[in-house]
């Protein structure tokens, strides 16, 4: 998940997808840089998808009492991430 370069904006929301998949099921630091970069995007549906994805993460794992939440992102990359 190393510095992604969107070729065509659908292959970009797709791979945008299935970081949020990884940073949801497997807490992966890369996964949620990608995510927080896609927040900046040119393409307003890929920064909406973003921003959804890691706020369901965030409200998924505050729910089930998990220790390690994205909320780790908003202090490591300098993101607000609003519950």
């Amino acid at each position: 998940m190393r510095g992604w370069k969107p070729s065509q904006d659908r292959q970009y929301a797709d791979y945008v997808f299935l970081c949020g998949v990884m940073w949801a099921q497997y807490a992966s630091e890369d996964a949620a840089r990608e995510l927080v970069r896609a927040l900046s995007s040119e393409d307003p549906d890929v920064a909406f998808l973003a921003s959804a994805l890691l706020e369901k993460t965030v409200r998924l794992r505050l729910a089930s009492g998990l220790s390690r939440t994205p909320e780790t992102a908003d202090r490591r990359y300098g993101v607000q991430i609003l519950t």
